[in-house]
């Protein structure tokens, strides 16, 4: 039984630590690499990706209110 406690435990901290430690060291560390290479096309690569989440973001949005708006026409039907 404390074996298993014990093991478990392990696994649990590795993963953890691996998800909010080594994940996103590697990540830093390929941004740096790719800014070292082209500078422009690195910036121009975070601008893009910047402008595809802010257009998913708001696609969310627009997609949220339609349902409010539906949900509203039905309580006024009610």
């Amino acid at each position: 039984m404390v074996c298993f406690v014990l093991g478990s435990g392990a696994m649990l901290f590795s993963k953890l630590t691996t998800d909010l430690v080594i994940t996103p060291i590697e990540n830093m560390i390929k941004k740096v690499q790719a800014i070292t290479k082209d500078p422009l096309k690195a910036a121009q690569d975070e601008e893009e990706k910047l402008l595809l989440e802010e257009l998913a973001e708001n696609e969310a949005y627009e997609e949220a209110i339609t349902k409010a708006e539906v949900n509203i026409e039905k309580v006024k039907e009610i």
